[in-house]
């Protein structure tokens, strides 16, 4: 049982952290083009949430990293609730 647990725990799983969120109509989307600015309700000031799949995991801060992007943890979520949680949506 230990080794099946060690195995699930050195899995390589897809992160993505989310800057903001918005619904727009399929007309709005075909629509789009260069130059166009898209305006999201969200703070420039305000948490990134970092999701497993489609589980929020933390929420940080943006960061830089020499020329990279990068998250500042700033709260993570239960463990428990994210195992529980697994496959089911946001």
């Amino acid at each position: 049982m230990k080794r099946a647990i060690e195995e699930v725990l050195a899995m390589q799983v897809p992160l993505a952290v989310v800057l903001a969120e918005r619904s727009m109509t399929l007309g709005q989307v075909l629509g789009l083009g260069p130059g166009i600015v898209i305006e999201f309700e969200k703070s420039v000031a305000a948490a990134l949430d970092l999701y497993l799949g489609e589980k929020r995991v933390a929420s940080g801060k943006a960061v830089r990293i020499g020329e990279n992007f990068g998250l500042q943890v700033t709260e993570i979520v239960d463990p428990r609730e994210v195992v529980n949680g697994i496959g089911s949506g946001r």
